[in-house]
């Protein structure tokens, strides 16, 4: 007993020591290499200690930590904290702290297992390929900020994968998933409500182009930093949801899951985001193929067509005399690609196909398609542009190499998710799994209308879809 006592105090003493030592090189850093004011230093010392008592919070049980970090999903933009040009955000202090606890829990434990090994060898070549990107990069400081940015996202999927290892800890994650969207969604009505009658962008929270003032009615973005973020977040949730229930696994009462889809449709629709809107089409048409005969039931087809049309009543309702824009703006790349939004995109895509022919191999670095943009048009105000298209920026920033490593890294995830849907016998694991994989279908058709490689809860939803397909295959290899 007392060897493991004095076991435990090296360890603890070893975690003291490395913790502090890593406090006073962060001083050194902030001070002599980036210059920054005390009060800045100050404040990152501060979150550096705050990522330190987590860790040791959750080091004892680290999947806290990871469930923690799945209700802090959505706060991409409220709440955040600006230091020296950059933002930090809550869910990245999370990810730092569950990562820092599950690292002492594999030291105290000597446990260690890795999940899922053939996904994790295609993503560590996916990160090679970002690294060796680096070679063609003119702007090295914003490819490594990219690639740390990036780094920290896929932690997440990691932790997720590594952590949620039951049926267990899978549905209390969901739960939180259900549980927190539907507070982010009240906020997000909260938010169109409040700048249509008047409230400042300081208690909205709405950035000042997306209120009413731009398009005659505002475009909720709720804690995230755009419309589509959040869009795109609300496909995930919406497509398990529709598996759940035409499957008949959830148990709910009917008045309560209508109004759950009504409020998370409603959003959605308020976002006003087209490629978005794309994004939840082809997952709905995914489920629709994959659940047809499921469909074919009076109750069910009553309760789809009451929510679609209470829905719809309702964003009329609230956009009013704005209805007509809305409709306008929604259908403007249909009828016109002269509209500003359109003709930005087709820009910005001809310039990534330019960069990928100019640099077909490794591409022109990570994050350095704002660099080229800059040189291509002549603009001497820096900007960091991007594609608004993520397979094309891959293709462009990263070359064949690092598109092949990203293409390759999906298909196998789909393959091994639809193997594990097939052989699943749990009913209501085999809904969440086409669940997910329909949620994270329609995350990647409207990669074709955005681009960003670190966003947190993607690699995060990602990582909730190969964790179920794990828990999937020990259920039956036991």
């Amino acid at each position: 007993m007392a060897k493991f006592k004095n076991k435990e105090q090296i360890i603890n003493l070893t975690i003291a020591v490395l913790a502090t030592s890593a406090i006073l090189i962060s001083y050194w850093f902030c001070q002599s290499v980036l210059k920054l004011s005390s009060s800045q230093t100050l404040i990152i010392l501060v979150i550096e200690y705050f990522i330190l008592m987590l860790g040791l919070l959750f080091a004892q049980k680290p999947s806290l930590g990871v469930l923690v970090l799945i209700a802090v999903l959505p706060f991409e933009r409220l709440p955040s904290l600006e230091i020296a040009g950059y933002t930090v955000k809550i869910n990245q202090l999370i990810i730092a702290a569950t990562g820092l606890a599950y690292l002492i829990f594999i030291i105290r434990n000597k446990s260690f297992k890795l999940r899922a090994p053939e996904i994790f060898w295609w993503l560590m070549l996916f990160l090679v390929s970002l690294m060796v990107s680096a070679v063609g990069a003119e702007n090295l400081t914003r490819t490594a900020l990219v690639f740390g940015f990036t780094l920290l996202a896929i932690s997440g999927y990691f932790l997720i994968v590594q952590l949620i290892d039951n049926i267990k800890k899978l549905k209390l994650a969901l739960n939180i998933i259900f549980g927190v969207i539907v507070v982010i969604s009240l906020f997000g009505l909260y938010q169109y409500l409040g700048d249509k009658y008047g409230l400042s962008t300081s208690w909205t929270g709405l950035r000042l182009e997306y209120t009413h003032l731009v398009l005659s009615f505002p475009r909720i973005q709720a804690t995230f930093i755009e419309p589509l973020f959040f869009a795109n977040y609300l496909i995930f949730s919406l497509s398990i949801t529709a598996v759940l229930f035409v499957s008949d696994q959830i148990k709910m009462k009917w008045y309560f899951l209508a109004i759950f889809f009504v409020i998370l449709l409603t959003d959605f629709l308020l976002t006003s985001s087209r490629g978005a809107a794309i994004g939840l089409a082809a997952s709905f048409l995914l489920i629709l193929i994959f659940k047809l005969k499921s469909f074919w039931s009076i109750k069910k087809l009553i309760f789809i067509i009451s929510v679609f049309a209470i829905t719809s009543g309702s964003v009329l309702i609230l956009l009013g005399p704005a209805a007509k824009q809305f409709f306008v703006h929604s259908q403007a790349p249909i009828k016109s690609t002269n509209e500003p939004s359109s003709q930005e995109r087709l820009s910005n895509y001809q310039l990534a196909r330019k960069a990928f022919l100019e640099h077909p191999i490794i591409g022109l670095g990570l994050g350095n398609f704002g660099t080229y943009y800059n040189q291509q048009t002549k603009t001497t105000a820096p900007t960091w542009r991007i594609v608004n298209n993520q397979y094309l920026e891959i293709l462009a920033e990263t070359g064949t190499i690092g598109f092949l490593a990203f293409a390759g890294l999906l298909v196998v995830i789909f393959i091994k998710s639809f193997q594990a849907y097939f052989i699943s016998k749990d009913k209501w694991l085999k809904a969440v799994i086409l669940g997910a994989i329909c949620g994270f279908m329609g995350i990647l058709v409207q990669f074709n209308f955005f681009s960003t490689l670190y966003i947190i809860y993607i690699w995060a939803f990602l990582g909730f879809l190969v964790a179920a397909q794990k828990i999937a295959n020990l259920q039956k290899s036991s």
